[in-house]
């Protein structure tokens, strides 16, 4: 019935350049592994648990979520012939909003 935990007490020295071992250093941070679980799960083809969201990437996702909103009540007020007087300026928000978020994905600042 219940299954029996095994001592993992094998130890089999590997090793690695700098380099090497920072990439597995943060592949493993990303999906919130040690740095041992994380060679024994890639060397027995184990899959990895789901990599955690970066923060950018959950920014991202919110003003794009936004930019979607407004382009949506826009595009409605045009189909119903409701156009807003200030359409212009909500459009040029928006661009000037879809440019940072751009700008943010690639690691850099938008100066406009």
């Amino acid at each position: 019935m219940f299954k029996t935990k095994e001592i993992k007490k094998c130890v089999i020295p590997v090793r690695f350049t700098e380099r090497e071992r920072e990439r597995l250093y943060e592949l493993g941070k990303r999906h919130s592994l040690s740095l041992s679980s994380l060679i024994r799960r890639l060397s027995l083809k184990k899959r990895l648990p789901p990599a955690r969201v970066q923060e950018i990437n959950l920014k991202t996702y919110q003003e794009l979520c936004r930019i979607g909103n407004n382009l949506n009540q826009l595009v409605r007020a045009v189909h119903q012939w409701q156009i807003p007087d200030d359409y212009t300026e909500q459009f040029q928000e928006l661009k000037s909003i879809i440019k940072k978020v751009s700008f943010e994905v690639i690691g850099e600042t938008c100066d406009s």
